[in-house]
């Protein structure tokens, strides 16, 4: 039994999980996530400025400390949109290797998509075609899978990268929400032409605050598939885009880390739901933390 650990080191949020591994199974032994806001007043510029470094720098940092305090054998560590587009990435990802001997690998935005993917559809039991999103903070994921074969797509239109395009009102006015949806139908025009699907399956992230609303109570799952009921969902979603600051930052079920963007997430997922219009769905509590995981594993056994 191995344990192994994966950093995920988003545009907003910094993620360590740790697995206990063997070639056939493996659990979560301890996850940790740190918001960073490594994209924020940078991710438009293509930079991460010094105080975002330093954060990210703390954290990373913070991460070795517990991966050595667990044991753990290896540590798989990817950087996502903010890093791949920072004209400065390769200053912070030498002084992580140099304080922390961690190798960071960014990834492009179609294997982000990929291994997303990978780590999802091991959590859906139905094996039936699904359209599959993950809403990050630089970039968006989109997966459509049919007959078990995926069509992959990455979007610029992360909740961080999005925020930092104008001056919003609190809450938003109807000209923000046309803004936004203006903004979105432009970068994603490519799957306007493609099929609509039954089964919908969210990544974790923004899909868990909404699952964690209607429930009330934190999800407590794990590499499984949940299922939304549709109505309760498309309120809360509703609920979350008419909302101001000061009423989810008084919402005990909205983490801190996802109070000042939830919103563009939630016009996010109305937005994509109404296009596709999908009679099923559910949040996978895996995501692209799982996917590289398993993508490791894979390599380990055809050595």
């Amino acid at each position: 039994m191995n344990k192994i650990a994966v950093i995920d080191l988003g545009t907003n949020t910094f993620q360590l999980s740790i697995y206990q591994c063997n070639r056939k199974s493996f659990s979560l032994l301890f996850s940790h996530r740190v918001g960073v806001s490594l994209g924020l007043n940078g991710i438009l510029e293509k930079k991460i400025h010094r105080e975002a470094l330093d954060r990210g720098i703390e954290t990373m940092t913070s991460f070795k400390k517990m991966c050595d305090d667990w044991q753990v054998e290896k540590i798989n560590a990817v950087g996502t949109s903010a890093l791949r587009d920072a004209s400065n990435n390769k200053e912070f990802c030498n002084e992580i290797l140099s304080k922390t001997g961690i190798q960071i690998e960014i990834i492009n935005g179609l294997k982000e998509a990929e291994l997303i993917y990978k780590g999802v559809i091991k959590s859906f039991k139905k094996k039936e075609d699904c359209v599959i999103m993950d809403i990050g903070g630089g970039s968006t994921e989109i997966i459509y899978v049919l007959n078990k074969k995926p069509e992959i797509f990455s979007f610029n239109i992360g909740i961080s990268r999005l925020f930092q395009l104008k001056n919003w009102n609190d809450p938003f006015s109807k000209d923000d929400i046309a803004f936004l949806i203006d903004a979105m139908e432009k970068e994603c025009s490519c799957i306007n032409s493609l099929p609509n699907i039954n089964n919908f399956i969210g990544v974790a992230g923004s899909f868990e605050t909404v699952y964690e609303m209607i429930k009330l109570k934190a999800i407590n799952s794990f590499n499984s598939t949940l299922k939304f009921n549709s109505q309760k969902m498309y309120c809360v979603i509703q609920e979350l885009i008419n909302s101001s600051m000061l009423e989810r930052t008084l919402n005990p079920h909205i983490i801190p880390i996802r109070k000042q963007f939830i919103s563009i997430a939630a016009l996010q997922m109305k937005w994509f739901l109404d296009k596709i219009q999908a009679k099923n769905k559910y949040i996978s509590t895996n995501s692209l933390s799982e996917g590289v995981l398993f993508d490791f594993m894979n390599k380990k056994a055809e050595i």
